[in-house]
C-alpha cells in the first residue's frame, strides 16, 4: 500500500495523500500557549474564546500537530490539505500565514519554516489523546471471568464503552507472547490506551492459553488458540469485533477472520507477523541464533524484565518503575517453563497460507525500527491481505505504546466507524474428502457428524465428505473414518484441503471441495493427504506431516512413523 491509500482517519493517523478527517470518538484536543486545537469540536480557542478560521487553516494544524515530532515537506502539505486538486506553494503560504495570525505567532514560536523545505510544529503542547493514568485504571476495574475452550479455562474481561460509543461492535484486544491483561492494566500508558479505545466501543481483553490467569498448556495448535479466542467472544456476548492482533496475537486474529468473517468487523495488526521464525523464503522472521539466546535468558533469567521491556522504545524502557512493571509482568505472564512451552508455539507459526482468505478491512501498523519484529513483517501482510492499508512510522515502540498511539487509535476508532455489513458465506475451511464403500457411508457420516462439521456430511458417487471450521478437527474427523471403516474390514484414503468455501444454505462449494477430492483420489488406501497449509495450521505432538515429491501435498502420519 503505498502512502496515498484513502484514509479517513483522525488527523493524527494521516500520511501524505489522505484527507483530514476527524472522528467525534476520539474527542482529542492540545493545548498551547492559551490555546485549544479541540479536534472533536473542530475548533480553535484562545483563553477558552473561540477562533474563527477556515477549514483549511484547522486542517493545517490538526496535520502539523499530530505529526510533531518531524518536519513536513510542503508537497506533504500540499497532498494532505489538497488531495484532489492542484495548487501552488502560494496556497500553502497563505493558509500558513493566517494559521501564525491565528495562534499568535509572529517569531515561528509555534510554526518554524525549514527554508526550501517546509514546516514544523514546535510549540509545547498537552496532548490529552488519552485519560490520565489514574482515569486509565478506574476505566480498567472490571471482573475477570473465564471461558471453556474444551478442558482449557481461558481468562478474561471487559472495559465498559463510554457514553456514546459503539453498541453493535466491539473491540478485542489479543496480546503477544507472554503479556497479560493484569499487566497490561497496571502499565499507565497501556492502560490509558484501552481506556482511550473505550470511548470507540467495548473493550474485551483476555488471556491466551499458557498466559497469566488462563489454564497452563504445554502445546496448542493455531487453530486451538483461535478457537479460545472465539469461545472468548461468546462468553463476552459479542457478536461482532474490531480484533486488535498485537505481535503474536496477530495470526490468531487473522486466522479468526479467515475462517470465521461474520463475527470480524476488522482487523488492526500491530507490529505483527504471518511467521515468526527465518527461512529461505522468510528471512525477516527470527534466526536460530536469536531464538537460541532468548531460550537461554527465559531458562536462566526470567522475571528480570528483559522481553518485558522490548516492547517499549529504548527511551521509554528505563527507570525503576518501568524495571518493576516489566519483572512483574514476565513472573505474572508465565513461569520460565510455560514461556518456553509459548514460544515453542510461537516458533510453529506460519499463517502466510491464510492471508489471501481474509476478506475484512485491514489495517497494518509498523514501526520502521521496531526491534522486536522487523517492518518487513507488516509491510509483507499488507501486501499479502487484501485491500490492507499499511501505516508504517519511524520509530522503535513495537506496542506504540509512547510514540504514536494516537494513530493505533485512530485506526481502532475507523475501524469500529466502518465496520461493514457481516461478510458473506465465503470463509476459510478445511474440508475431509474419503472414498468410502456404499455399505459404509451412512456409517462414515454419522461418524463425521460426531465432531459437528460447519457444513454437514454428505455422500457424493463413491465418496464422503464434510467442512470444518477447525483442521485439527478435520484431521481427528479423517482418522475417525479409517478406524469406523477398519473395524468393518475395509481401507480407505482420505484428502484434506484448508482453502475457502462458499455456503449457500445447506449447499457448500469452493476450492476446498474440489481439492481435497482430488487429492483423495491420489491417496493410497489406509492413508490420508493433506495440504501443505492444514500442516501449518495444526502443530499436533501426535502427527507428522510429510512432504510428498517436494510440492505441496503432506503425508499425514502417527508421530514416530516413516
Amino acid at each position: 500500500m503505498g502512502a496515498r491509500a484513502s484514509l479517513s482517519v483522525h488527523a493524527a493517523c494521516l500520511g501524505a495523500g489522505a484527507r483530514v478527517s476527524i472522528p467525534a470518538r476520539l474527542r482529542m484536543s492540545f493545548r498551547f500557549g492559551g490555546h485549544e486545537l479541540d479536534l472533536d469540536r473542530r475548533e480553535l480557542r484562545r483563553d477558552g474564546a473561540v477562533v474563527h478560521v477556515e477549514p483549511k487553516v484547522l486542517e493545517l494544524l490538526a496535520y502539523l500537530v499530530a505529526h510533531r515530532d518531524r518536519a513536513v515537506a510542503k508537497r506533504e502539505l500540499l497532498d494532505a490539505l489538497w488531495p484532489d486538486v492542484v495548487v501552488t506553494e502560494g496556497s500553502l503560504q497563505r493558509t500558513v500565514s493566517l494559521a501564525r495570525a491565528a495562534v499568535g505567532d509572529t517569531n515561528g514560536d509555534v510554526i518554524r519554516t525549514l527554508p526550501r523545505f517546509g514546516y514544523r510544529f514546535v510549540a509545547t503542547i498537552d496532548a490529552r489523546s488519552t485519560p490520565p493514568p489514574e482515569t486509565a485504571r478506574e476505566t480498567a476495574r472490571s471482573t475477570v471471568r473465564w471461558s471453556r475452550a474444551g478442558d482449557v479455562h481461558v481468562a478474561w474481561q471487559a472495559l465498559e464503552p463510554a457514553p456514546g460509543a459503539a453498541r453493535d461492535v466491539d473491540v478485542v484486544v489479543v496480546n503477544g507472547w507472554c503479556l497479560p491483561m493484569s499487566a497490561c492494566l497496571e502499565h499507565p500508558r497501556l492502560a490509558a490506551s484501552f481506556a482511550a479505545m473505550t470511548r470507540s466501543a467495548r473493550v474485551i481483553l483476555f488471556d491466551k492459553r499458557g498466559v497469566g490467569l488462563s489454564d497452563r498448556v504445554r502445546c496448542a495448535t493455531l487453530d486451538e488458540r483461535m478457537q479460545d479466542l472465539l469461545c472468548v467472544l461468546d462468553a463476552a456476548g459479542s457478536r461482532r469485533a474490531v480484533v486488535l492482533g498485537l505481535s503474536e496475537g496477530a495470526p490468531i486474529a487473522i486466522l479468526l477472520a479467515a475462517t470465521h468473517p461474520e463475527r470480524v468487523a476488522g482487523l488492526v495488526l500491530v507490529g505483527a507477523f504471518a511467521r515468526f521464525t527465518a527461512s529461505s523464503d522468510h528471512p525477516a522472521g527470527w534466526s536460530a541464533q536469536r531464538l537460541r539466546a532468548l531460550r537461554e535468558y527465559v531458562a536462566s533469567g526470567w522475571g528480570a524484565g528483559v522481553t518485558a521491556r522490548q516492547i517499549f522504545a529504548p527511551e521509554h524502557a528505563t527507570g525503576d518503575d518501568v524495571r518493576a512493571w516489566s519483572e512483574s509482568a514476565e513472573r505474572l505472564g508465565a513461569s520460565p517453563g510455560a514461556a518456553l512451552d509459548l514460544l515453542a508455539m510461537n516458533e510453529a507459526i506460519d499463517a502466510r497460507g491464510v492471508l489471501g482468505w481474509v476478506h475484512v478491512p485491514t489495517t497494518v501498523l509498523h514501526q520502521t525500527d521496531d526491534r522486536v519484529i522487523d517492518a518487513a513483517n507488516g509491510r509483507a501482510l499488507a501486501r499479502a491481505i487484501p485491500g490492507a492499508t499499511l501505516i508504517e512510522v519511524p520509530g522503535e515502540d513495537h506496542a506504540f505504546a509512547h510514540h504514536a498511539t494516537d494513530r493505533l487509535l485512530a485506526a481502532i476508532d475507523d475501524a469500529v466507524r466502518r465496520a461493514p455489513a457481516p461478510a458473506a458465506r465465503r470463509f476459510l475451511a478445511t474440508v475431509v474428502h474419503a472414498r468410502v464403500p456404499a455399505d459404509l457411508r451412512a456409517l462414515a457420516r454419522a461418524s463425521l457428524a460426531a465432531l459437528a462439521p460447519r457444513v454437514a456430511a454428505r455422500d457424493d458417487d463413491d465418496e464422503v465428505w464434510a467442512c470444518f471450521e477447525a483442521a485439527g478437527t478435520a484431521l481427528r474427523a479423517a482418522a475417525a473414518l479409517h478406524a469406523t471403516c477398519a473395524a468393518r474390514g475395509v481401507t480407505i484414503a482420505c484428502g484434506i484441503d484448508a482453502s475457502e468455501i462458499e455456503q449457500e444454505g445447506t449447499i457448500a462449494r469452493g476450492p476446498a471441495r474440489d481439492r481435497a477430492a482430488v487429492i483423495a483420489r491420489a491417496a493410497a488406501e489406509g492413508t490420508t493427504r493433506c495440504t501443505a497449509l492444514v500442516g501449518a495450521l495444526v502443530h499436533d505432538a501426535a502427527v507428522t506431516f510429510v512432504a510428498i515429491d517436494g510440492g505441496d501435498e503432506r503425508l499425514v502420519c502417527a508421530r514416530g512413523e516413516t
